[in-house]
């Protein structure tokens, strides 16, 4: 078969190529499929497609994988190879890398989507490059993951870029692949890869011009020193054993062992916790639990949800905790970098658990706060940002409406808009439920200033 491709791109040691080719046709020994937590092929997908090719033993064993995964089923980012039977021209393939993106919240309907975010389609096709290696393939095939209506958080543009990033960060890491195809039909959607792969690469070149050239695989000694800039460098919070032992003394256990934790490189600096929840989620991975078998792989990439939510939720916590204290010290520039950095590491909380309770409370408790340190600054910024958050408000107060700290957050939006009996009907309920606490103490002091002045729009 001869296919004359849109564009190739050399990252690291592989060529990955955008070629006009279906994904069920590509002539490689391996392909990353997008499918959703129950491995339940959607009609008219790839995935139907590959299904019906590859017969009933291929069914039979996606069903088996999913039997072996929690309530849930299998968690976004997650890959999980099933032997690939006869798909092209009868002939076998080594591996059909079923890559999780999408999430259906009950099982056995195809209902209430929660599409896929970059963070996920990120994770996902580095695991699935991961197995890939793990297998023996010298390549693999994809497509664009997230770009059409309804299966992606964010535009097509930002679905595209996270895919490319993934492939460029773990093609060059030292992965030995011959070559990777990302497969479109559609013009426009070739288009938008070649686009995408083309920006990553300007970027590392970019960053290569300006930082000098770092570790190459003629240097291994050296890799451990590299400096890789402050695009890819990890941002680090540096905590002091005594601020380490209050941590421990407020959450009530010890530094936990799942904790990414980095040796100062200054002498008394203390701990390093990645501020990034992907980081996080990278440092943890070499010895984390595969949440599915055949998908923990000693040198890849594996998405771990329960080390990932540990960390995010211990994460909000410290945030949420700075964030009071910048406020009683009236630092106004910390108290707003803090609230971001919550609303970033409650995001990526709420990606791991979509439907947990407290990943949205701090999701809205977040934006609330930013739209706080804006009320003085930009009326109009604090009414967007507070009605960003809203939704998360709502959504807590949903799951559990007897809840006081989603009650409090949604009684907070309420006093802030100005909405008397939505915020007494909120706020009150905290009272009720958690008497003498320090939500209610808040609910307290909100409900003495319900004559507040909305904001102007």
């Amino acid at each position: 078969m001869s296919i004359t491709p849109d564009a190739v791109f050399q990252f690291g040691n592989t060529a990955v190529a955008v070629v006009p080719l279906p994904l069920v046709d590509a002539p490689t020994p391996t392909m990353l499929v997008s499918t959703n937590n129950w491995l339940v092929p959607e009609p008219g997908s790839v995935a139907s497609v590959i299904m019906a090719r590859a017969g009933d033993e291929y069914a039979t064993d996606l069903r088996a994988a999913v039997a072996q995964a929690d309530e849930a089923g299998i968690p976004p980012g997650a890959a999980v190879p099933i032997r690939g039977y006869g798909l092209a021209d009868e002939v076998a393939r080594q591996a059909v890398i079923n890559v999780v993106t999408s999430v259906y919240p009950v099982r056995g309907t195809l209902e209430n989507r929660i599409p896929a975010s970059p963070q996920t389609v990120y994770a996902a096709v580095r695991n699935g490059l991961a197995v890939v290696a793990s297998v023996g393939a010298p390549g693999t095939s994809l497509s664009l993951i997230g770009v059409r209506p309804g299966y992606g958080s964010e535009a097509p543009p930002i679905m595209a870029a996270a895919l490319a990033r993934a492939l460029f960060d773990h093609l060059t890491s030292g992965v030995k692949l011959d070559g990777v195809l990302i497969c479109e039909t559609d013009p426009s959607r070739r288009a938008l890869a070649c686009e995408a792969l083309a920006a990553v690469e300007r970027a590392s070149i970019e960053q290569l011009a300006t930082e000098g050239p770092t570790a190459t695989d003629d240097a291994p000694e050296e890799v451990a020193a590299a400096d890789h800039g402050p695009e890819t460098a990890p941002a680090f919070l540096w905590l002091s054993r005594a601020q380490v032992e209050e941590t421990e003394e407020l959450y009530g256990w010890p530094l936990p062992e799942w904790l990414p934790v980095v040796a100062p490189s200054e002498p008394g600096k203390g701990f390093g916790l990645p501020l990034s929840a992907m980081q996080a989620v990278t440092l943890l991975n070499a010895s984390a639990p595969a949440p599915v078998p055949g998908t923990a792989l000693p040198d890849g990439v594996v998405w771990n949800p329960a080390g990932a939510s540990r960390f995010l939720q211990f994460g909000c916590g410290w945030l949420t905790s700075a964030i009071e204290e910048a406020k009683s010290e009236g630092n106004i520039p910390v108290v707003l970098g803090m609230a971001h950095l919550l609303i970033q590491v409650a995001r990526q909380w709420h990606e791991t658990e979509p439907l947990g309770l407290q990943p949205l409370v701090q999701l809205a408790t977040g934006w609330f706060e930013a739209s706080e340190v804006f009320r003085s600054i930009d009326p109009a910024q604090a009414v967007g940002s507070a009605y960003r958050g809203v939704p998360f408000a709502r959504a807590a107060a949903t799951i559990d409406p007897d809840n006081p700290h989603a009650c409090l957050v949604l009684g907070r939006y309420a006093v802030f808009f100005n909405q008397a009996e939505a915020a007494r009907a909120s706020l009150g309920r905290v009272l009720e439920l958690a008497p003498g606490s320090p939500q209610a103490d808040l609910a307290s002091l909100l409900l003495e200033s319900l004559t507040m002045v909305r904001p102007a729009e």
